[in-house]
C-alpha cells in the first residue's frame, strides 16, 4: 500500500509541476497576463484575430495619413490621401507580428488555464495530501526527503495556482 502511495504521490506531484510550469511559461510569453488586475474586467475576453488585426490596420492606416499630412503641410501641400493597401514599413510589420503573437499566447493561456489550470484545484491538494502522509508514514531517509520534496514543489503549485487566480473565467 505505502508503495502505491508513494508512486501516487510522484506521479501527481509530477503533473502538478508540469501544468504550473507550462502555464508560467504562456504567462512570460503573454507578458505576465496573470494575475489578471484589468479593472472592469469580469471574464476573460480575448478578441478573434480578424478583429485584432482589423484594428491594428486601422492604426497603421491612421498613423500613414497622420505621416502623409504632416508630411504635406511641411511641403506647403494638401494633404494627400494615403493609400490602404500599400505594404507594411518594417516596423509596421514587426507591430503586428508582435501582435499576432501575443493573440496566439493569451489564446493558448486561456485554453490552459481554463482547462488544467483549474484541474489544479483538485490535483495539488491530493498530491500534498499524499506527499505529507507519505513523509508521516514510510519510513526510510531517501523516502522520507523525496515525499517531502514533492510536498515542496506541490506547497509552489497551490501558491501560483491561487495568486495567479486560475479559478476566474
Amino acid at each position: 500500500m505505502s508503495k502505491w502511495l508513494l508512486i501516487l504521490c510522484y506521479c501527481l506531484t509530477a503533473v502538478v509541476v508540469c501544468i504550473a510550469c507550462r502555464i508560467e511559461y504562456l504567462n512570460v510569453e503573454s507578458e505576465h497576463f496573470l494575475p489578471r488586475q484589468y479593472a472592469g474586467l469580469e471574464s476573460w475576453v480575448i478578441p478573434e484575430l480578424d478583429v485584432v488585426l482589423e484594428k491594428s490596420d486601422d492604426l497603421i492606416y491612421e498613423r500613414r495619413q497622420n505621416s502623409a499630412a504632416a508630411l504635406a503641410m511641411e511641403e506647403g501641400n494638401a494633404p494627400a490621401e494615403v493609400t490602404f493597401g500599400a505594404p507594411y514599413s518594417e516596423a509596421e510589420q514587426r507591430t503586428l507580428d508582435k501582435m499576432k503573437r501575443l493573440h496566439a499566447s493569451h489564446t493558448t493561456l486561456q485554453w490552459w488555464v481554463g482547462s488544467f489550470g483549474i484541474a489544479q484545484y483538485f490535483i495539488a491538494p491530493v498530491a500534498l495530501i499524499a506527499a505529507i502522509i507519505c513523509i508521516v508514514s514510510l519510513s526510510g531517509w531517501t523516502v522520507k526527503s523525496t515525499a517531502a520534496l514533492c510536498a515542496c514543489l506541490n506547497g509552489v503549485g497551490i501558491i501560483l495556482m491561487l495568486t495567479r487566480n486560475y479559478w476566474s473565467p
